[in-house]
């Protein structure tokens, strides 16, 4: 009987792993979505566009499930502790997927944002901007989820719950200063603290890591309670609130002019963690294959899609915003089907670690 129940919770589990994956790719042509349609085509689908990502917010889903596995491969039950070398071991190895993907882009972050400066104050800002924050790219998004893993880890292992909370809440405070709330907070202690650390790295990104990875963490080791405790029907409920919560929150802000940009805004946590949870109650039966293979199409995409549009407008100029979203979708697949038959040549396991294919 137990082992029915086991291999019962396993296909349970691959299940909802494999309805995760397919949420990235669907995440991941989001994102490309707001870069593309967005910016280049605005009006009635950029704003479409915005809604309906406003209903994941698929940046911090994705932070969310890295948070969520890394929890799970990493969490010892009996010790009720987190293996902080097992954590440290896939910051390590998202930091040289950084490095990586880096590459091909460096010569367009040093051009589009410090080609006007002195040679000195290039090297500070490739450091400072670059290296440590990922400030002038997508790539604050890297920065954002191993600062927050390694923080979780430290916090999760030595203080309570009560007090992570607090932390985490004091962080994403923080980083709502230097976006929505700029103008809100400026002649505060608050504000200054923005000013200084938009002065040095750019923007405050970086700081959006702890809340979603906190979220991810706990939705790893509680989503099962909750999922038992609360109704399918009332869960949905609680997340389409949240959803409303933040609409309304981004037209006020909007409307009184509260913030520098608009990035980032207090209730995009509470939507992406509530549709996780969701997701726990779902008994879809999807093909697995397929889907762990979107799930890998996900990363060539999100890394990919702004060195495909650069190098559009390079070559061309100007160019139809549809036709370059389904591009960067469909060269995603490609490069993805590629570079997993290249992975398969036994000298490159080393890179199929770092890809984590």
């Amino acid at each position: 009987m137990r082992d029915y129940e086991d291999v019962k919770k396993s296909l349970k589990t691959m299940e909802r792993n494999s309805l995760i994956d397919l949420l990235k790719f669907i995440c991941s042509c989001m994102v490309v979505y707001i870069h593309t349609i967005v910016p280049f085509v605005g009006g009635v689908s950029g704003e479409i566009g915005r809604i309906i990502s406003g209903f994941i917010n698929p940046v911090g889903f994705f932070m969310i499930c890295t948070a969520y596995f890394s929890f799970m491969k990493n969490f010892d039950v009996e010790k009720n502790r987190i293996n902080r070398n097992g954590i440290g071991k896939v910051c390590r190895r998202m930091y040289a997927l950084y490095l990586v993907w880096l590459v091909p882009y460096l010569y367009w972050a040093v051009k589009l944002n410090f080609s006007t400066e002195t040679v000195t104050k290039t090297i500070i800002n490739i450091i400072t901007k670059v290296i440590l924050t990922g400030g002038t790219s997508i790539f604050w998004y890297i920065h954002a989820v191993i600062y927050a893993l390694l923080l979780m880890a430290v916090l999760y292992n030595l203080l309570s719950r009560k007090v992570i909370v607090l932390i985490v809440c004091i962080i994403h405070i923080l980083s709502l200063s230097g976006d929505s709330y700029y103008y809100l907070v400026k002649d505060t202690l608050v504000g200054a603290f923005a000013e200084i650390w938009l002065s040095v790295f750019d923007t405050m990104h970086v700081l959006r890591g702890p809340i979603f990875i906190f979220a991810g963490f706990e939705i790893a080791r509680n989503g099962k309670k909750i999922a038992e405790k609360i109704k399918k029907r009332n869960l949905v409920f609680i997340w389409l609130g949240f959803v409303f919560l933040q609409i309304l929150e981004s037209v006020i802000v909007k409307t009184n002019s509260f913030g520098l940009s608009y990035a980032n805004y207090f209730f995009k946590p509470f939507v992406s963690a509530s549709f996780f949870i969701v997701i726990f109650n779902c008994d879809l039966k999807l093909n697995r294959r397929i889907c762990t293979f979107l799930g890998k199409v996900s990363v060539i995409i999100y890394f990919t899609h702004q060195l495909i549009i650069r190098a559009a407008l390079a070559v061309f100029g100007t160019v139809n915003a549809w036709i370059l979203w389904l591009v960067c979708i469909i060269l995603g697949i490609i490069g993805t089907a590629i570079i997993m038959k290249v992975l398969e040549y036994p000298k490159l396991t080393w890179l199929k670690r770092i890809l984590g294919f």
